[in-house]
């Protein structure tokens, strides 16, 4: 539901997502709800493929998995890291 919120959000068209390395592992999380009056925020960014065009989303959500609030930003950026540290800033002004 997350990805599918973010896509609409950012809606810019022929995006790609990192790729993982194929020797890693990746382990699959059960999303378990928070306590009630807890907050949770999610962030992630996507690339733009050959351009240096990113998306960021952030999400605020309740214990009821409601959205609270949320923002998206454009930008040019020199590599996904740094995309994803401005993913992570933005979840931070957010809070």
């Amino acid at each position: 539901m997350a990805r599918a919120e973010f896509d609409s959000a950012t809606n810019m068209g022929a995006f790609s997502y990192p790729q993982v390395h194929a020797a890693i592992k990746l382990s699959v999380a059960n999303w378990v709800p928070l306590s009630s009056g807890k907050y949770k925020i999610n962030c992630n960014m996507v690339v733009k493929k050959d351009s240096n065009q990113i998306a960021v989303a952030v999400i605020l959500r309740d214990s009821n998995e409601q959205m609270i609030d949320g923002l998206t930003q454009k930008c040019c950026i020199s590599s996904s890291f740094r995309g994803e540290a401005l993913a992570c800033l933005l979840a931070c002004q957010l809070a």
